[in-house]
């Protein structure tokens, strides 16, 4: 709140001034312009820096605590994705193709190839309890094929 100069402080009219309202406005009132209003405006500017630092804290802890649906789904996404780059660095698929970006998608497109055919079925089967022990024993991913 706006404190002119020559007004008593909050604390002191709360407990000097009680139920005296008008009394305050005329003390207030009768200030000297010109000796208060380089006071005044350094007062008001100090109010509008504590205002735009209120509003930045306010909009900061918004933005940590949001929780729209297009965000929420973004951190599953982007879980995921984490997930299977972890995969894909465990199998070892990177070092063995020297971090070829296109041969390592071409693996990827050829495994698709793969399960869209008939035998996709049979192929999940075969590969499940391979996947399950490698993440048993990461020294099987070396003796896989």
């Amino acid at each position: 709140m706006f404190w002119p100069v020559r007004c008593c402080p909050p604390r002191a009219v709360t407990q000097q001034y009680k139920r005296h309202g008008e009394k305050l406005a005329r003390r207030c009132l009768s200030a000297k312009p010109e000796a208060t209003n380089a006071e005044r405006l350094r007062q008001a500017l100090h109010q509008l820096w504590r205002l735009k630092a209120a509003r930045y804290r306010l909009i900061a802890s918004h933005t940590r605590h949001d929780t729209h649906d297009w965000q929420a789904k973004r951190r599953d996404r982007t879980g995921q994705l984490i997930e299977l780059a972890r995969l894909i660095a465990r199998s070892g698929l990177i070092d063995l193709t020297e971090r070829d970006r296109a041969v390592i998608f071409g693996t990827f497109a050829e495994v698709i190839s793969k399960l869209r055919g008939e035998d996709k079925e049979s192929l999940l089967r075969l590969w499940r309890p391979l996947g399950k022990r490698a993440f048993e024993d990461d020294s099987l991913i070396n003796d896989l094929h």
